[in-house]
């Protein structure tokens, strides 16, 4: 049985920099008793916690990180992530750069496509 969720996270930034930047991300627990993110709703900086609830984020669901109306400018994997689903990032317009986690084993069709700021995709480990 899946259940679905949402968690906000709040950063706090010096430097010049907005004092709160209000990021969302929605997922849903497997039968596994695993976390997978299935969306954001925010710009900047995502950074997808690897616990939720006290379950390990192990997944990007497909077109998690899509289209307009999730505007990370980059995005940090942990390495309790092991897969990124197909078209995870499709068509993202601000996406910049990706850091991967260590445990990532399976990256799925098509998750950069039509991502046309892309610079880097950094792979950890």
């Amino acid at each position: 049985m899946k259940t679905m969720g949402n968690v906000i996270f709040g950063l706090l930034l010096l430097g010049g920099m907005p004092l709160a930047v209000r990021a969302q991300f929605t997922f849903v627990t497997n039968a596994d008793i695993t976390i997978a993110i299935t969306g954001y709703s925010g710009g900047g900086t995502a950074v997808i916690p690897g616990v939720i609830n006290g379950k390990q984020v192990t997944s990007i669901g497909p077109w998690a990180f899509s289209g307009v109306f999730s505007n990370p400018t980059n995005v940090i994997i942990p390495d309790s992530v092991t897969s990124i689903g197909e078209a995870a990032f499709n068509n993202n317009p601000q996406l910049l750069c990706v850091t991967v986690g260590a445990g990532v084993t399976n990256i799925a069709n098509y998750a950069f496509v039509g991502c046309i700021q892309l610079r880097a995709v950094y792979f950890q480990g």
